[in-house]
C-alpha cells in the first residue's frame, strides 16, 4: 500500500479512537497514568521484562513510537527520563501534551504528531526507542532503518509486538464476521509481526532478542477469572520454554534490538 495512502487510513482511525476516549474518560484521571504493570495487555512477567529491557531511564533521551494516551510516557518522564513522543494522530498528541501539563513533566516531555516512518529527529538523538503494539502498523521495511539512524551507539529499542507465524490461523481470523477490523477496532493496513520482519532486522542491528508469549491465554476469553489466566500464563510459559516448534503460534513476542 502506498505510504500516504496507509498514513490516512491510520490517522483517521486514531482520531476517532482518541474523540472516544476523551469523550467517555473522567477529566480526573487526565492526570493519572496506569502504573506499568497494568499496561500493553500483557502478563505481568513479561510486563516486567519489557521494563527491564528498557533499563534505567532517569536523564535519558527516549522516543515513543505511537505513544496513544501516553501513559507510559508520563510515567518515564516521572523517572526522569528526557521523552519525545510521536503519534500519527494528532488528536492523541494534543491528549499527551495537556496530560503532561496536569502531570508536570511538560518540561521533560514533548509530543509531535508524525509518522514512525519518517522520523524528523537527527541521526543518534535517543538512548532508547520504544513501543507498544505500534510497529505492525507500520512498514517495517522503512521503521527499522529509521529507528537504528535515530538510536546513539549502544542504544536499544523495545517493543512488544501481536505475532502472526501462523498464516492459516490469521487467514482464518480475517474470515471472521465479528473480526477486528470489520468491528472497527483495527485497521486494515496493520499485520502481526513474522520471523522474516524479525530476520530484516537483525540484518540492521548488532543484536536482536525475541521472547514470544501468550498461547493458551486466548483461551482467557471464555472463562473471565483471574485465577484462570494465571494458570493459562504459566503453563505458556513452560510449552514456549520446552516445546520451541510451538513458538510461531505465540498471540505476542518482546523484542530488544540493539545497536
Amino acid at each position: 500500500m502506498e505510504l500516504r495512502k496507509r498514513w490516512q487510513i491510520e490517522k483517521k482511525h486514531h482520531n476517532r479512537e482518541a474523540r472516544a476516549w476523551f469523550s467517555r474518560v473522567d477529566r480526573s484521571k487526565l492526570i493519572q497514568a496506569k502504573d506499568c504493570r497494568l499496561l500493553f495487555g500483557c502478563p505481568p512477567e513479561i510486563k516486567d521484562m519489557f521494563m527491564a529491557w528498557m533499563g534505567n531511564v532517569y536523564d535519558k533521551r527516549i522516543l515513543e513510537l505511537g505513544c496513544g494516551r501516553g501513559d507510559l510516557a508520563i510515567l518515564l518522564a516521572k523517572k526522569g527520563g528526557n521523552v519525545s513522543a510521536i503519534d500519527i494522530s494528532e488528536e492523541y498528541i494534543q491528549i499527551v501534551r495537556r496530560r503532561a501539563v496536569l502531570n508536570g513533566v511538560q518540561t521533560r516531555l514533548s509530543c509531535e504528531c508524525m509518522p514512525g516512518e519518517r522520523l524528523t529527529y537527527e541521526d543518534e538523538a535517543f538512548d532508547l526507542v520504544y513501543g507498544s503494539w505500534v510497529l505492525h502498523h507500520l512498514d517495517l521495511s522503512l521503521v527499522w532503518l529509521e529507528i537504528y539512524r535515530v538510536l546513539r551507539s549502544g542504544g536499544r529499542g523495545v517493543f512488544v509486538e501481536p505475532f502472526g507465524e501462523d498464516i492459516i490461523l490469521e487467514w482464518l481470523k480475517s474470515l471472521l464476521p465479528i473480526s477486528r477490523i470489520r468491528m472497527g477496532l483495527d485497521t486494515p493496513t496493520e499485520k502481526s509481526l513474522r520471523y522474516k520482519d524479525i530476520w530484516n532486522a537483525q540484518k540492521i542491528f548488532q543484536r536482536v532478542t525475541v521472547h514470544p508469549f501468550g498461547l493458551l491465554s486466548r483461551l482467557d476469553r471464555l472463562i473471565r477469572s483471574p485465577q484462570f489466566r494465571t494458570v493459562l500464563n504459566v503453563v505458556d510459559v513452560k510449552l514456549l520454554t520446552h516445546c520451541k516448534w510451538l513458538r510461531r503460534y505465540a498471540v505476542a513476542v518482546v523484542i530488544l534490538v540493539e545497536k
